[in-house]
């Protein structure tokens, strides 16, 4: 008897659509990343990328804890001298929300070289508008 492999033609393309309002970032995060990696999936395998695509909305309605709210920053750098910058949560909430739940969906996905090709299925919208209707998504809920 042979073990059968899945080549990268069979697996087929799957749209999800999660409404983030209300949920709390870390719940979210780890539920987006767990479709993104095809872990939900029988025949998920790690060599190959899966073709799960994740519509989220309302990015800007995510809910995070109180005591972050007031604390939690976020860095970066340019990779210049002087380019450090940092920016707390309400500020970049306010500014760029979708950035704050691409983050912590890339911190929960595996740091390998797929990562980039992942993370290309992950569509975000601060609104409940998303230009995705043509590909059917099923709706994801996540707990509150």
């Amino acid at each position: 008897m042979n073990t059968r492999s899945v080549k990268a033609s069979e697996i087929q393309e799957k749209w999800y659509v999660v409404d983030a309002a209300g949920v709390r970032l870390g719940k979210l995060a780890t539920h987006i990343a767990s479709i993104l990696a095809g872990k939900h999936n029988v025949e998920s395998v790690p060599y190959l990328t899966p073709k799960n695509k994740v519509i989220v909305v309302n990015t800007k309605k995510v809910d995070i804890h109180p005591r972050k709210k007031i604390g939690k920053i976020y860095y970066s750098h340019s990779g210049f001298p002087g380019g450090f910058n940092q920016m707390e949560y309400q500020d970049l909430k306010e500014k760029r929300p979708n950035k704050i739940v691409r983050l912590a969906v890339n911190g929960m996905l595996p740091k390998t070289k797929q990562r980039n090709d992942i993370m290309a299925n992950l569509f975000l919208y601060e609104d409940g508008d998303h230009k995705h209707e043509a590909q059917q998504p099923e709706a994801v809920e996540v707990s509150k």
